[in-house]
């Protein structure tokens, strides 16, 4: 199934040209599906495709999470409110369907702000 791996070739950081590799879902399932029959490891199964075995490690988990090809991104309703007397500028809050709610005051880092929202996930 070979067909099925896509190459894309980029520019390394150093602006030397280097090479990142895509593969189509089904690969990456097919290669999850062979670690899990016992008859090849992960270490085995990553060398024979050439990938390396971390990579297959994180896509295993995934899968057995159930969430290997699986977008759980939604967009949402949002409410944009009044600023609120006795909150300054840049106040963020936000409230889940799960009842918790989060809020932020003053300069974030938008890094750091995805960083929590996707550990609230």
């Amino acid at each position: 199934m070979e067909s099925d791996k896509h190459e894309i070739m980029t520019a390394g950081e150093s602006g030397t040209p280097g090479r990142r590799r895509r593969y189509s879902l089904a690969y990456k399932q097919q290669m999850v599906e062979e670690t899990l029959t016992g008859e090849w490891s992960v270490s085995q199964v990553a060398r024979r495709h050439d990938v390396n075995a971390n990579q297959l490690f994180k896509w295993r988990k995934l899968h057995l999470d159930g969430k290997l090809g699986r977008r759980d991104t939604q967009l949402l309703p949002v409410e944009i409110s009044p600023t609120v007397a006795g909150r300054g500028a840049g106040q963020i809050d936000i409230a889940f369907t799960t009842g918790a709610r989060l809020s932020v005051s003053g300069d974030v880092s938008p890094a750091i702000l995805r960083l929590v929202l996707e550990v609230l996930r």
